[in-house]
């Protein structure tokens, strides 16, 4: 009887261990998708060439997600104008643009609560999109710059994928 006992709780915690296991690997994969598209500069845009006085006046070129995020999140420190804004939101639709061009099809979208799943994938007129999620609770709040650059790049990619 102790026997049997014994083989149900290790059965018991090995399935457990192992899902545990299981789970890890997913969050990881997560992680390094997520640090892929965050950095991933298109091909298009990976030149040395500044588009814009803003890329030329910072010496940074509006080129990734983690640039975009990071001007957001500057925004007091760089003493961004409406004027700069304007240019900025036109970096986007480009950013958009271009990760369409390389097949890269994915929406932003953010949430104030931590532990949120930072990436799902979801089917749009028959399209695969990825939506990666910025998951950093009161701060998508108080950055609403990167907000409203999200609803950019998302009609973006939506009109893109709606005319093809």
């Amino acid at each position: 009887m102790k026997l049997k006992i014994l083989i149900k709780t290790y059965v018991i915690i090995s399935t457990f261990l192992v899902c545990l296991s299981l789970q890890s690997q997913t969050i990881e994969n997560q992680s390094d998708e997520i640090n892929f598209l965050i950095n991933y500069i298109p091909s298009n845009l990976a030149n040395e060439d500044y588009k814009s006085d803003f890329e030329k006046k910072h010496k940074t070129k509006v080129s990734s997600l983690n640039t975009l995020f990071s001007i957001c999140l500057a925004k007091n420190e760089l003493k961004l104008t409406d004027a700069t804004f304007l240019v900025l939101e036109n970096h986007v639709r480009e950013l958009a643009t271009e990760f369409f061009n390389d097949g890269k099809l994915l929406l932003l979208n953010g949430y104030m609560s931590d532990g949120c799943s930072s990436i799902k994938s979801e089917m749009i007129k028959g399209v695969k999109i990825k939506t990666l999620i910025w998951c950093h609770g009161v701060l998508y709040k108080k950055h609403s710059n990167i907000s409203r650059f999200f609803d950019i790049f998302n009609e973006q990619m939506k009109n893109l994928i709606s005319k093809n």
